[in-house]
């Protein structure tokens, strides 16, 4: 009788295991050519690439044939990155998930967009990004919930390195903002408890914003890949699935 030969379980695609969890949206940003970003959601909520992102840039996760989005500022003066003109709408509750590397050439005190979706005016709304403050070794990923005067802002504790590759989520579960990095909850602050409204709302950016009436461009600087949005908030254990799989 021949011996059974037990064989290594295979890993799950990446993309399979988001796609479990039922996004909002969801940009793998594998596209080489053109200016349609799809939405692999099956929501049919495309975007648009703004001032020609480079689209080959290598991707952060492990699944074949995938690739990320460079952004390079210094390349255009006002933002690169995805554009979806339609708002997403939510109840209070969200999840907002990409992998990031930051560009070890950068240098110089500079706030890094991940994701946003600013309103022009009152509550409502978020901005996902990284803040740099006191210095560039100290870069911390933060979430920042708008409101009429000033925002709502939650900040983590690990220092985020240029050229290392980070899994990065923030999370609503109302009241309560948290941070992840690399299926870990972030040690963070939470300034306040956040007053959440999505009125208003009339667009998503992956990659920059533009706030304060059109005068402030807050560019990533690197590779941004595989952003997905939840209008629900996902629990640590799916956070970690995530993490692990790609």
């Amino acid at each position: 009788m021949s011996p059974f030969v037990l064989l290594p379980t295979r890993k799950a695609s990446y993309s399979s295991v988001v796609l479990e969890d039922t996004p909002y949206a969801y940009y793998q940003l594998n596209e080489t050519a053109g200016v349609t970003v799809v939405d692999s959601s099956g929501n049919s909520r495309d975007a648009v690439y703004v001032n020609t992102p480079n689209l080959n840039a290598a991707s952060l996760i492990s699944e074949v044939g995938g690739t990320g989005m460079g952004v390079v500022p210094a390349a255009h003066p006002n933002m690169q990155g995805v554009n979806r003109g339609a708002a997403f709408v939510w109840t209070a509750d969200f999840t907002i998930e990409a992998w990031i590397r930051i560009d070890p050439a950068v240098s110089g005190s500079t706030n890094m967009t991940v994701a946003e979706q600013y309103p022009p005016g009152g509550n409502g709304g978020f901005l996902f990004f990284v803040q740099q403050d006191a210095g560039p070794s100290n870069r911390r990923l933060t979430l920042d919930i708008k409101k009429n005067v000033g925002v709502d802002r939650t900040r983590g504790s690990t220092n985020l390195i240029p050229g290392v590759t980070y899994h990065v989520v923030g999370k609503v579960n109302y009241p309560t903002v948290t941070l992840w990095i690399n299926g870990v909850q972030e040690t963070y602050v939470q300034q306040d408890t956040i007053l959440f409204s999505t009125a208003g709302l009339d667009h998503f950016n992956v990659g920059y914003t533009i706030w304060s009436g059109g005068t402030q461009i807050v560019p990533f600087h690197g590779i941004i890949d595989e952003v997905a949005f939840y209008d629900y908030a996902l629990t640590p254990t799916r956070i970690l699935d995530h993490y692990n799989a790609g």
